[in-house]
């Protein structure tokens, strides 16, 4: 589950165990899921459960067979306990689908103004998308995390150097052989 994230699609900020989280809602999903190795960095204790293979947007099928249930997630100083399946996300740290959206009953969704509103527990709410579609450099401190969390396999620097004009004892081709031939 990767891409290109859209201005179209429903993104949220949400806290779970005191860090922030990216969430997804997407009613295409039929489950609830969290990025692994979050769940992992996190502690969430696991259950094994029955595999469920997971198609993603690129047609590969993933296998999941792992879950933490009862997890509460807080989005906009509201909490919803969920289960959450554990997946190799990309982009986003959960995905929360059918499974958490026909809990709220009937929701009407804005996706002019990207809100979406429902009674939960006796109260109506609206939650607005406010998650960043646009990506920012990385702290010294998300660099940290993303290295507790194996999040990132390999980590590049470059820099640039300033340009010297190249000298003419210096432009010559390394392949000889390869040189362009004169028609």
């Amino acid at each position: 589950m990767e891409g290109t994230p859209a201005p179209q699609t429903f993104r949220l900020l949400g806290y779970l165990r005191c860090h922030q989280v990216v969430i997804l809602v997407d009613g295409g999903s039929t489950h609830n899921f969290i990025q692994s190795r979050l769940a992992h960095f996190l502690a969430l204790s696991a259950t094994l459960t029955t595999t469920l293979r997971v198609m993603v947007g690129n047609g590969n099928t993933l296998k999941c067979d792992t879950q933490s249930l009862q997890v509460p997630v807080s989005i906009q100083d509201h909490t919803f306990t969920l289960d959450l399946f554990h997946l190799p996300l990309c982009g986003t740290d959960l995905v929360l689908g059918v499974q958490w959206l026909k809990l709220l009953g009937p929701i009407t969704t804005d996706y002019q103004k990207l809100t979406m509103t429902f009674s939960h527990l006796g109260r109506n709410i609206t939650l607005r998308a406010d998650a960043p579609l646009s990506f920012s450099p990385a702290s010294a401190h998300q660099l940290k995390r993303l290295a507790q969390t194996q999040s990132i396999s390999a980590l590049f620097h470059i820099t640039s150097l300033p340009a010297s004009p190249p000298s003419s004892s210096t432009c010559t081709t390394p392949y000889p052989h390869l040189s362009p031939n004169p028609l």
